[in-house]
């Protein structure tokens, strides 16, 4: 077991990329629409440029200073390319803009009739976004070109200044300390990249545990600790999930208290329709050691578990979540000739499974009423951050938020425990580090 004191990044970082993002953002806004277009050209070059740098210097650490050699050349060309005919490459980015914002305006209607169906409230906010694509997509396609790329420049230099109002209310709270007031219950709003952006995001983090596990055979669990905590003060988990599956990147999230994982999700095979994306929601309560064991092995997962503090009330604000949320369901009764579906797997590991029979999540949507809606909605009581309503909540967009509070300072969030693969033992050596 590898463990680390990381230490977290200063609160003036947090005020210093707030106004670079503030003044980046006016002077998209204010400046001559060429030298707006120029800069950002300049801009996704430099990015490209980065990029062939690190790869090459991890070539060169794996000892392959060849590929590492053709890597650097090949994202060298493209970064010139990209800036010399950046004209040509407008044309192919606004055709996969348009198809973005429209397939993203397709998954607002669908979440739209899901609310309306179920009697969800946020229609009119789901509403709203699904506006907003749909103009995306229609100036993407049908605009003039230096209408779309005038529009574009808009829109980004808007988003640098959310993003740094954003980024400098974060610097005052991690400064003032409100976050660990014990009755906080009130949650900041934590604005995350496009989902276009964190889309990926569980991609890479599950490229960088099989790196991980490449370079370290024996490594089964890696544990990050923030130095200056009291680390046996953690009584609650936020456990973000990712597959190893080939082709499966969509992640999970549940909770831990004490020794029990609370989890939502399609577990039931009987009510599944479209696959596994509109099902009736299932809640599950597993015992810890055996569940964790469960998703590296038979799931073949990686987790990535924050370990939290909470005070006293927060934590009697959660159970009571917890406690409403099981008034609306009923037990699922396991009868002999069920078998493998989800519900019988946690069954035989000790879990005990209710159907959702009323209330928000009766209905299981994956990009919807997902196991990310249910976990924010029981850590919400704890006052944590809250992912911007704006976007679609993913799994990927959680761990970005949840990695955001481990790194900063005077947050709730202390530890960072990533489950690379099973080994016999393990689980109990890990748990005493929980209270």
């Amino acid at each position: 077991m590898n463990v680390i004191k990381s230490k977290y990044y200063s609160p003036f970082w947090s005020l210093f990329s707030g106004l670079l993002s503030l003044g980046l953002g006016f002077f998209l806004l204010l400046s001559e629409d060429n030298i707006s277009e120029n800069l950002i050209w300049a801009f996704c070059s430099i990015i490209l440029l980065v990029a062939g740098v690190r790869e090459f210097l991890r070539r060169k650490e794996e000892q392959n200073l060849k590929a590492g050699i053709i890597s650097l050349s090949v994202y060298v060309a493209i970064a010139t390319a990209f800036y010399l005919f950046s004209y040509f490459f407008v044309g192919l980015i606004n055709i996969i803009l348009a198809v973005l914002a429209f397939a993203l305006f397709v998954m607002r209607v669908t979440i739209a009739v899901h609310i309306v169906k179920n009697g969800i409230s946020g229609f009119v906010r789901n509403l709203i976004s699904t506006i907003v694509c749909l103009v995306f997509a229609i100036v993407f396609l049908f605009y003039p070109t230096n209408d779309k790329i005038n529009f574009s420049i808009f829109v980004l230099g808007a988003f640098f200044i959310v993003l740094g109002i954003s980024l400098i209310a974060e610097f005052v709270v991690d400064m003032s300390g409100i976050m660990m007031m014990s009755g906080r219950t009130r949650r900041r709003k934590y604005l995350p990249m496009p989902n276009i952006v964190t889309a990926t995001t569980t991609k890479r983090f599950l490229d960088e545990c099989n790196e991980y596990v490449a370079n370290h055979e024996d490594a089964t669990v890696f544990i990050e600790e923030k130095e200056g905590t009291d680390q046996s003060r953690v009584n609650f988990e936020v456990m973000v999930h990712v597959s190893r599956k080939p082709g499966d990147f969509l992640g999970h999230v549940d909770i831990r208290i004490g020794d029990k994982v609370y989890t939502y999700g399609s577990y039931n095979k009987e009510t599944h329709r479209l696959g596994i994306l509109v099902a009736g929601g299932t809640f599950v309560i597993n015992p810890r050691d055996a569940y964790i064991q469960n998703c590296l092995t038979d799931q073949r997962k990686y987790l990535a578990v924050y370990g939290c503090v909470l005070s006293d009330e927060q934590m009697k604000a959660v159970m009571k979540r917890i406690d409403e949320a099981m008034l609306d369901t009923e037990p699922i009764k396991i009868t002999p000739d069920r078998c493998h579906d989800d519900v019988a797997r946690f069954t035989e590991i000790g879990g005990k499974a209710y159907n959702v029979v009323k209330g928000p999540f009766k209905t299981y949507f994956a990009i919807a009423s997902n196991c990310v809606k249910f976990a924010d909605s029981v850590v919400g009581k704890a006052g944590f951050d809250e992912v911007a309503k704006g976007s679609i909540t993913t799994p990927g967009v959680y761990l970005c938020m949840m990695e955001n509070m481990f790194r900063r300072k005077n947050t709730r969030v202390i530890r960072r425990t990533v489950y690379l693969q099973q080994s016999s033992g393990y689980v109990k050596k890990e748990q005493s580090n929980l209270k």
